[in-house]
């Protein structure tokens, strides 16, 4: 009775065993199951966010070189003008497109959408805290200055450049495929000393927008090698 007993027990104890390891084994492949689907959801907003950034390089880099209105384009104009009021003082129809790219500038076009749905996921699904932490920095810090910078322009547009270009100038329309205005009398726009430093200071707004965008690119660039290493 005593042998059977003890058998008894070592069954019972051994099912008990073997129940125990076959909830922990559940247990963990539940695990292995809930971080894969993590990892995975991991890798769809960290693609998106790329996908953000691939956007934003294009875009940035259109506004600073390419694009009809682009910052180099329109600081190009400005500069030449400034010179020609000050110093050559000799108008030409040459100009005329010159003076129409001065009060242009290129509006700013960016893409976070990745950011937004990673946002309402939580961050802490970004389990490399260097990644996690560069991506915050970018949405929180380098597109904000960018955007501050872009307001900037756009304000000192409004508020001062537009008034000029009302006042002093005679739209021409389209010749060519460029657009073009004629100064109303180009000796009063020499002597118009609100003209010329209104440009000089719209000049140094467009070199700080350009500078925030150059920042943004490299900015861009650096974050999505980084999360494709991450990847």
């Amino acid at each position: 009775m005593e042998n059977k007993t003890s058998k008894y027990f070592k069954y019972a104890i051994g099912e008990i065993v073997l129940v125990v390891i076959g909830i922990l084994i559940a247990l963990q492949i539940n695990n292995w199951n809930e971080l894969k689907k993590a990892r995975e959801k991991e890798n769809n907003a960290l693609t998106e966010i790329i996908s953000d950034l691939d956007t934003n390089i294009s875009s940035l880099n259109g506004i600073v070189y390419t694009d009809a209105n682009a910052i180099v384009k329109c600081m190009k104009s400005i500069n030449i003008i400034i010179k020609n009021l000050q110093d050559t003082k000799v108008y030409n129809d040459t100009l005329n497109k010159h003076f129409w790219q001065t009060f242009r500038y290129p509006d700013l076009d960016l893409k976070s959408s990745g950011y937004e749905s990673l946002t309402s996921i939580g961050m802490d699904l970004i389990s490399d805290n260097e990644t996690r932490s560069e991506i915050g920095k970018y949405y929180t810090y380098s597109i904000p200055d960018l955007k501050a910078a872009y307001k900037e322009l756009r304000d000192d547009f409004y508020h001062y450049m537009l008034d000029l270009l009302r006042k002093e100038f005679i739209a021409t329309g389209i010749k060519n495929d460029t657009k073009t205005i004629i100064p109303v009398n180009y000796e009063l726009l020499v002597a118009n000393r609100e003209y010329v430093e209104s440009l000089k200071t719209y000049f140094a707004v467009f070199d700080y927008y350009q500078e925030k965008s150059i920042e943004v690119i490299k900015a861009s660039n650096e974050l999505k090698a980084k999360i494709e290493l991450n990847l």
